[in-house]
This record gives structure tokens, C-alpha cells and sequence, in this order.
């Protein structure tokens, strides 16, 4: 059975044989350490991973993936935006920033390139998400802090001032941006994601001073 943790995204293919009939069994993530929870059944066709939700065990299709290739260093985004112009000037500004970029047409299809990559930096609008349904950004939430940190989270929204951050806290997520704002977008995200590696570039570094990292 292929199992994929919720925390860092690792594939695991587990023998049939080693998962207990009518059971729950656990183990810790070989790649991040996080807690992975398998709801076993009579017949394991299905698994409940990190926070007790449905496993997604699909058939491997290479054009799911969202790279070819990618270098070593090189950083990611992905961009779950409706809106061929808008999503092009958040390409073109992450682009300038370095980065090699991916974006996802619906939910589905972000959820399973999220499946196979890490990002460095998720940019959504809030109406990309489904109400009532499991999104991005409740994905994102559901991280382990550890693979949560890593990724840098902006929110297009018209609801919100652009770098209000008591919108973001609630939102949980690094940067909120006014839809309006999008001709500043490069600015904006340049400043989001300094701050952010800055902020963590401290904390890994008082982790290690304190023996905890």
C-alpha cells in the first residue's frame, strides 16, 4: 500500500501484510518524524494519515508531478489563482525572484501537486478554495510545524489591506494582499519573503544554541 505523509509529503509503500486487519496501527515519518496514523481495515484500500484523515493511494501518473527537474537549490512556488492575468503577474514576479513556478487549475489538481512537492512559497486566492470542502489552505494548515515553516503562504484576497498582519494571523498564513495591489506584487512578495527567512533564519539558530535543533 503507497501512503503519503501529511507532514512532509514522503511517498511509503508499506506491505499489505504488515498492516493489521480491523486495526489502527502508527509510526513515525522515516524522512520528517511526524506521527502517521493508518486506519486499517479487512481489506486496506484506504488509510488515515496524519491528523486522522482519508490517505490519497492512487495510481502514479508522471504528469501529475509539477517539475521535470529542478536544481538542487533552486526555490518553488505554486500559484492557485483563478484569472489568466492575474496569475501571470504573480508568475512573472516569483520568476524574477528565482524561482521555478507551477500553478494548478482547480483544487484538485493543487492538492496533488502539493502531493508530490514541497513548496517553498503557495500563493492563493481565497476564492480558489472550494467553501464547505477541503482546500489549500486548510492543507496547509493541517501541516506538521516542522514542513509548515517551510513554506511561505501569501493570500490573495479582496477582503483584506495588503500586509495586514492580524489578517494574516487569523487567516494563518505569512502575507496577506489586496487583489488590487497585483502591479506591486514583486515588491511586496520580495519584502513578505525576506522577513519570513529572516524570522526563521533566528529561530533555527536559537533552537541550536538551546540543543532542540
Amino acid at each position: 500500500m503507497e501512503i503519503v505523509c501529511n507532514s512532509c509529503q514522503a511517498k511509503l509503500n508499506i506491505p499489505d501484510h504488515k498492516l493489521p486487519k480491523g486495526k489502527k496501527a502508527s509510526f513515525n515519518c522515516p524522512k520528517c518524524r511526524e506521527r502517521i496514523h493508518i486506519l486499517a481495515t479487512a481489506t486496506p484500500t484506504a488509510t488515515g494519515l496524519t491528523g486522522e484523515k482519508p490517505a490519497v493511494s492512487t495510481a502514479y501518473d508522471a504528469s501529475d508531478k509539477p517539475f521535470d527537474f529542478v536544481e538542487e537549490d533552486k526555490r518553488t512556488a505554486l500559484i492557485c489563482m483563478g484569472g489568466e492575468a492575474a496569475r501571470t503577474r504573480v508568475s512573472d514576479a516569483l520568476e524574477d525572484m528565482g524561482h521555478a513556478v507551477t500553478w494548478a487549475a482547480d483544487v484538485e489538481q493543487a492538492l496533488t501537486r502539493m502531493k508530490y512537492h514541497l513548496f517553498n512559497v503557495v500563493v492563493v486566492d481565497d476564492r480558489f478554495d472550494i467553501p464547505g470542502n477541503p482546500g489549500v489552505l486548510e492543507t496547509l494548515r493541517s501541516l506538521g510545524m516542522a514542513s509548515r515553516r517551510r513554506i511561505f503562504v501569501a493570500l490573495i484576497s479582496e477582503r483584506f489591506r495588503t500586509l495586514d498582519n492580524m489578517a494574516a494571523f487569523h487567516q494563518s498564513v505569512n502575507l496577506v494582499v489586496n487583489g488590487k495591489r497585483l502591479d506591486d506584487i514583486k515588491k511586496i512578495l520580495v519584502r513578505g519573503v525576506q522577513d519570513h527567512e529572516r524570522f526563521y533564519a533566528v529561530f533555527t539558530d536559537s533552537l541550536k544554541a538551546t540543543g532542540k535543533a
